[in-house]
């Protein structure tokens, strides 16, 4: 595991190879494994979330599920359902005004 940031991966008990990189990043992870996550409280609540990947303040932050890609401030905040591999761009995040760019000009 790698945590960078204050409280980043704080319970982390038996989560294997995470990376939580900011503030309170992956907080409650007891037993999630194979989770990334980038920005202020991302996967914050995901306890047993596996290979989910959370970039932006909040995004995942109530997570319940697995294989997640949130992407944006707040992106997925609350994810209580497994869809194998959903992504959500968050509309506001730079992210999604590159995409919309790219596929729309």
């Amino acid at each position: 595991n790698l945590a960078i940031g204050s409280f980043a991966l704080r319970y982390s008990d038996e989560g294997n190879r995470n990376i939580a990189l900011g503030s309170r990043s992956q907080y409650s992870n007891e037993f999630g494994d194979d989770n990334i996550s980038f920005g202020d409280s991302t996967l914050y609540d995901n306890t047993s979330g596996h290979k989910n990947i959370a970039i932006g303040k909040n995004a995942l932050s109530s997570n319940r599920a697995n294989e997640n890609v949130a992407i944006g401030y707040g992106a997925l905040i609350s994810t209580t359902f497994s869809i194998r591999f959903f992504c959500h761009i968050q509309e506001s995040s730079l992210i999604s005004k590159i995409v919309s760019f790219l596929v729309f000009s």
